[in-house]
């Protein structure tokens, strides 16, 4: 499994549940994001920043309903609020 690179310079595994869950909570079934989750899973390697990995899951999600994306933004505008 590969390690992935987060944003405060730590490596944690690669953990495709978190994909699925911020998938789901911008409105894709739950089917739709487990693919999503696969195909980027398949792509991942060993020190890949977590930010390639948003920008692999948000183009995914815009290919299948761009308002996800917008919600998307729109979720992590409030965390950041926080």
């Amino acid at each position: 499994m590969a390690k992935v690179l987060k944003k405060n310079g730590s490596m944690e595994d690669f953990q495709r549940e978190k994909i699925v869950k911020a998938c789901m909570g911008c409105g894709a079934t739950e089917d739709v994001a487990k693919r999503i989750a696969g195909e980027i899973e398949t792509q991942a390697y060993e020190g890949m920043p977590t930010t390639k990995i948003r920008e692999m899951v948000l183009s995914k999600l815009t290919a299948v309903n761009p308002q996800f994306k917008e919600n998307w933004i729109k979720h992590e505008a409030t965390k950041k609020a926080k």
